[in-house]
């Protein structure tokens, strides 16, 4: 969705996962941060 709306910027929401639960569920934060060429803004809420 980002690449087709030629964002400049992604903000997205953390839910604060650590450890074993980021094994489990996934790092999808990280995931996107990797694909991007953009600045990524990681909020922890």
């Amino acid at each position: 969705m980002v690449k087709g709306v030629d964002a400049d910027m992604l903000v997205v929401g953390a839910h604060g996962h650590t450890g074993l639960k980021d094994f489990i569920y996934g790092e999808t934060v990280n995931t996107v941060r990797h694909e991007l060429k953009i600045p990524v803004l990681v909020v922890n809420v």
